[in-house]
């Protein structure tokens, strides 16, 4: 299966804006094998995921990404389940980010 989150531009339309995103390991335990630049590396229950978002001037609709989950029970009964949660960061353009904008 997969979790598709949506990102909206807000406080205006002017200027090309960029943000990154990324579907990180809750557990601490788990971020050493999801800290490769770029990667799409499983960590069983999800998909690490990374990326980049924009937007050019003029444009304010809603972007999207997707990270992979799995929906096999038959993987993860018995098994440790992992959390992960998303972020926003590293805006360009002029853009910024409200402070708390994160999911898990």
């Amino acid at each position: 299966g997969r979790v598709t989150f949506t990102v909206q531009r807000i406080g205006g339309r002017q200027g090309a804006i960029t943000v990154s995103y990324r579907a990180v390991p809750e557990n601490v335990s788990d971020v050493a094998v999801a800290a490769t630049p770029g990667a799409n590396a499983s960590m069983g229950e999800f998909v690490v995921a990374t990326g980049d978002l924009s937007w050019e001037d003029g444009d304010a609709t809603v972007r999207e990404f997707s990270v992979g989950i799995t929906d096999d029970l038959s993987y993860i009964q018995g098994r440790v389940k992992r959390a992960f949660r998303t972020e926003l960061h590293s805006p360009g353009g002029g853009a910024g980010l409200e402070d708390g904008r994160w999911a898990r």
